[in-house]
């Protein structure tokens, strides 16, 4: 699989590997991702911007020609076989069982259509924190889905609350928050992230 704009080619394996030759494929270099999963396919809106599918719904996105990537959301468990845009904007992903991701926002995730029926994608999702365990700093991302007022909060073992990293309106995006355990005691911590309907938890373990 490879880049039409530039002398740069990838090549992709069943287990998630990344391979990148800048030079028309006389030298390939491994590009860590953190992926695992198979990677099916692959389309580059322009010299910069591309995006890879594969199994589990995994997404990978570049901005920077596959010097780096980051996960995208696809609210799906199925395996994605293609993906396309039409502009830089708008795109879709296709997959088993008849499933169409659709997105008019560059890769955030706008609609699934599941053998037709068309599902509006709301709310948000929350990513196991990283790294955990963390000593003493983790980075907390999530995507938002629809715009909404959230709040991000952090517990101790007993339940009480000791930090609020955010309260606020949110647009649809993905967000990365810090949050440091400098003034805090080794142990397990939860992390709850909700818009006054529904909230999700995750558990960090802070290890000084």
């Amino acid at each position: 699989m490879s880049n039409p704009f530039t002398d740069t080619i990838f090549v992709t394996d069943t287990r998630g590997t990344i391979l990148r030759s800048i030079n028309t494929g006389n030298q390939f270099f491994d590009i860590q991702t953190g992926n695992t999963k198979p990677l099916r396919n692959l389309f580059f809106v322009d010299r910069k911007r591309g995006h890879f599918v594969g199994d589990t719904g995994i997404i990978l996105y570049t901005s920077n020609a596959g010097e780096t990537f980051s996960v995208q959301q696809s609210n799906t468990m199925q395996k994605l076989n293609s993906v396309y845009f039409i502009n830089k904007d708008t795109g879709f992903a296709v997959g088993d069982s008849g499933i169409v991701l659709r997105t008019y926002t560059g890769g955030i995730l706008t609609g699934i259509e599941n053998n037709g029926m068309a599902v509006n994608a709301t709310g948000f999702s929350l990513r196991q924190n990283y790294p955990n365990p963390f000593n003493p700093i983790t980075a907390i991302m999530f995507e938002i889905f629809s715009t909404s007022f959230v709040r991000l909060t952090v517990y101790d073992a007993m339940g009480r609350e000791v930090a609020e990293l955010m309260n606020e309106k949110l647009y649809p995006g993905s967000y990365s928050v810090n949050f440091s355990g400098e003034n805090y005691t080794s142990g397990i911590y939860f992390i709850r992230l909700s818009d006054g309907e529904r909230s999700e938890t995750i558990k960090a373990l802070l290890m000084k």
